[in-house]
């Protein structure tokens, strides 16, 4: 018997207790809260099978705070805001949301409004230039939940919001590439471009692009010297604070590595005859030489087996899988910077093979005989969990099926007819 909680890991929960008898089991939960809510799962298990039951448990109470607050909107004098409903509701609907706003210079938070029903507000009546910060509580009928609160202040101003993400996409001792993303705030009109610059001296900056695109190319940096570079974003109104970035040009270097979260205890399990790709994430600069070794003997292309490396993944892609594929695999990769090497282990599943002699019978009556008999040397990759036992008379010649869930390698059949030859199998 266990219990669980789907996208949540009870263990951690303090203050929760399970009681398990032969007869019944408890999942008591002290000092409820609104994020005990959602569903519980519970499974039942023995040899002869699994049942899972899934509870919903609601939980009475105020809802837990909006999530995804954004501003989407900015102008001299107002402000457009909106947000996601709260992923707890506390057991009753949101009835409506109270949105708040607070001068950045200031510690009080004033209300702007007590019965917003939507997940977006606009919020008037702004001093320009000044800072704000935004927040929205959700409100049910228990009453006022968490605040979620904005981040960052955000500027009463028409000019759009600072580049997101700015970052070297790639870096040589000869060139770099810089690429950004959009601004989350334009200002409310349409960004016109994107000025790129680089410090030449202390507070003095040369521009050296402006344009829609949002990635920069430089292909004139000296070895070993560093560079800072800045991005604004520009529209009708002006241009946004600056993002900066600050690089050195060199080759970059990183040894290889490979990402194995994907692969449960290391081990792949895959049936026979069926065909499958496992698929590895891997890095390194310059791109790592990949190859896959079993036991000792390194992979190569055949018709059945393959494998395809790229700069961020290695594939070995598999056609109609045999029990001579499970093993031990070994992964190697390679560049000038070091070499990493990981295993993981193929299990083949499949049907099992045929029960081994001997086959003998024992305790012979006239209307009934035991059958003793051995395991078979191939389980077909998992446990034998049982046997079938089926019997053919001289009279009908047809096979009838004695018992179908027999777990021993012995079995008494009873019922036969004094007389009659029986075949067994």
């Amino acid at each position: 018997i266990s219990w669980a909680k789907m996208d949540a890991n009870i263990q951690d929960r303090q203050g929760l207790e399970i009681r398990t008898t032969e007869y019944d089991t408890m999942l008591y939960c002290e000092n409820v809260n609104r994020y005990d809510a959602g569903k519980y799962i519970l499974t039942l298990q023995n040899s002869s099978g699994t049942k899972a039951y899934t509870l919903t448990v609601k939980v009475l109470d105020t809802p837990g705070p909006p999530v995804n607050l954004i501003v989407k909107e900015t102008a001299k004098n107002f402000a457009v805001i909106s947000w996601d409903p709260p992923l707890v509701d506390g057991g009753s609907p949101v009835k409506n949301y109270i949105v708040e706003k607070r001068d950045a210079e200031r510690k009080a938070w004033s209300t702007v409004a007590t019965e917003c029903s939507k997940t977006s507000f606009r919020i008037i009546n702004l001093e320009e230039g000044k800072f704000y910060y935004f927040r929205v509580l959700a409100e049910n009928e228990y009453g006022i939940g968490e605040p979620c609160d904005t981040k960052d202040a955000v500027k009463a101003s028409e000019e759009p919001g600072p580049v997101e993400d700015l970052k070297a996409a790639a870096v040589s001792k000869r060139s770099c590439t810089l690429t950004w993303k959009k601004p989350i705030n334009d200002g409310g009109t349409r960004i016109t471009a994107y000025s790129v610059e680089i410090m030449v001296e202390a507070d003095r900056w040369k521009e050296l692009m402006r344009d829609k695109r949002l990635q920069f190319l430089s292909n004139d940096l000296e070895e070993g010297k560093e560079y800072t570079f800045r991005v604004r974003a520009l529209n009708d109104s002006g241009f946004s604070v600056p993002r900066e970035i600050t690089l050195v040009a060199k080759d970059q270097v990183v040894p290889p590595n490979l990402d194995l979260r994907d692969i449960p205890d290391l081990t792949y399990i895959a049936r026979e005859g069926s065909n499958f790709r496992i698929k590895i994430p891997i890095s390194g600069k310059p791109v790592p030489k990949v190859t896959w070794s079993k036991g000792e003997y390194i992979l190569q292309e055949s018709g059945r087996i393959s494998v395809e490396s790229t700069a961020i993944h290695t594939t070995l892609a598999v056609r109609d899988c045999q029990k001579s594929d499970a093993g031990k695999y070994t992964i190697n990769l390679k560049n000038v910077a070091g070499a990493k090497e990981a295993t993981i282990y193929m299990k083949v599943v499949g049907k099992p093979g045929i029960p081994t002699a001997p086959f003998r019978f024992d305790e012979v009556t006239a209307d009934a005989i035991t059958l003793i008999w051995a395991p078979p040397k191939d389980d077909g990759g998992a446990e034998i969990t049982n046997y079938i036992l089926e019997k053919r008379d001289n009279i009908t010649n047809k096979w009838v099926t004695s018992a179908s869930a027999v777990q021993k390698t012995s079995f008494r059949i009873t019922r036969l007819h004094e007389g009659n030859e029986y075949v067994f199998r």
